[in-house]
């Protein structure tokens, strides 16, 4: 049978792995003779590499329909909560061990308000306070940044030193125009003599990246990727004399 329209539904849930990858790339192929897929799934990874256009349904109603990957993001948004913050003051009940306790954690436009919202073209500010209850403990603190859909963006790490006890402050810039827009969350690890991890929080702190290109300049869809860098682009004419050079030089590198 080859049906105009195929439904696939929850085939990911079942089998092996193997048997997933060969229905992914079934359902690739036929998608690509022309004839319609319907995937219904509750992977968001294999939704968006699958699909153009995604319909998210809840209780039998149609709540959004558009780009696989708005939808998605729509989806995963309204399952995730914010919190952009977490403080503990009291030390006895802190997150942590014997050696260190957390006192803060936050993720915020890096020169504005806590209630500031962040674009794509903020700098962001995501900040570490931590108790060291160890003399001369050689600690860095190490952060996991993870997208909504659990892929991780980036990891980065403060560099090591011997610290006496004491409570410190960890800062970590994040350039504006680097994140992709999206929700993301925030794994912080404290690390001892660079390797041994003695301390982890997962989803400690989540803050969420906004496109402001739809109201600036119209419609605009998601870019695919983690991120989503300003990079520097040159562009010139180019006359015959240098187009001859040109062709000539790559021409030589070839040969040689």
């Amino acid at each position: 049978l080859e049906p105009e329209i195929l439904v696939v539904d929850e085939v990911l849930a079942v089998g092996d792995v193997e048997f997933q990858k060969k229905c992914l790339g079934k359902m690739n192929s036929v998608s690509q003779e022309g004839r319609t897929v319907l995937f219904v799934s509750h992977n968001m990874i294999a939704v968006k590499n699958l699909c153009q256009r995604a319909i998210w349904l809840d209780r039998g109603q149609v709540k959004e329909d558009g780009n696989a990957s708005q939808v998605i993001s729509s989806y995963l948004h309204s399952y995730s909560s914010q919190i952009n913050q977490q403080v503990w003051d009291d030390i006895e009940t802190a997150p942590g061990n014997e050696q260190v306790r957390l006192q803060r954690l936050c993720a915020k436009a890096d020169t504005g308000a806590l209630s500031e919202q962040i674009t794509m073209a903020t700098p962001i500010l995501i900040e570490v306070a931590l108790w060291n209850f160890v003399d001369n403990a050689n600690l860095h603190v190490t952060l996991h940044v993870i997208t909504e859909d659990n892929i991780t963006a980036f990891t980065t790490s403060a560099d090591d030193h011997d610290l006496p006890v004491g409570l410190y402050h960890y800062a970590c810039h994040i350039p504006g125009h680097f994140l992709n827009s999206g929700l993301y969350k925030i794994n912080v690890l404290v690390v001892r003599e660079l390797t041994r991890v003695i301390f982890e929080l997962e989803e400690a702190i989540s803050f969420d990246v906004r496109d402001m290109r739809q109201q600036e300049y119209g419609y605009h869809e998601r870019e695919d990727g983690v991120i989503a860098p300003q990079l520097d682009w040159e562009m010139k004419r180019l006359n015959q004399d240098s187009l001859n050079s040109w062709n000539n030089t790559a021409l030589r590198s070839k040969l040689s």
